[in-house]
């Protein structure tokens, strides 16, 4: 079985460190504004081993969990680089392309080129990185240290990973407001 590092979100990069530093292979970040939909954890109740399954693909670097019905709705995003109201979910937050999501045929997942987010997800705790900063020229070692979520999502952008959206989904965001 794999061995799994759950966080709650306190401390965001502090939890992913230690996510790494744990010797977990994988990284579930839960924050405790999501909680998860009866109906959706009913129509893939296996979703946690599915989840861990996706993100073991090399090519893939995070494994969203939120519902899926959620992607596209219209939200207010709190730095206005997109506008008030825009579909941010429908948006790369790094370079502002459309996202493409590719469902994959019999799958209970779809891929895309979305940016890296802290809603909750799986992820390989390799790719969170080492905390230390790379000196000039060196690849990116993994999406920390970041000193902002934005941050974050430009040092995971630069690895040029994928993103997987769990289908349906898992956990609705209850929490209006806050991010």
């Amino acid at each position: 079985a794999a061995e799994l590092f759950l966080d709650n979100g306190t401390g965001k990069t502090t939890c992913a460190l230690a996510a790494k530093a744990s010797g977990a292979e994988f990284w579930i970040h839960l924050e405790d504004d999501w909680e998860p939909v009866p109906e959706l954890v009913a129509a893939l109740p296996e979703w946690l081993g599915v989840a861990i399954e996706i993100a073991s693909n090399p090519a893939i670097g995070q494994v969203r969990l939120r519902e899926e019905a959620h992607l596209g709705r219209l939200v207010t995003l709190p730095d206005g680089l997109h506008g008030v109201g825009g579909p941010a979910s429908n948006v790369n937050w790094c370079d502002g392309r459309p996202i493409a999501w590719s469902v994959v045929k019999d799958a209970p997942f779809m891929v895309s080129n979305a940016h890296w987010s802290f809603n909750p997800c799986v992820m390989r705790t390799e790719i969170i990185g080492t905390g230390t900063r790379e000196k000039p020229g060196e690849p990116i070692a993994g999406v920390f240290p970041a000193e902002t979520e934005r941050h974050a999502m430009a040092r995971f952008y630069a690895a040029n990973l994928l993103v997987a959206q769990l289908r349906p989904g898992v956990f609705r965001h209850t929490g209006e407001g806050r991010h």
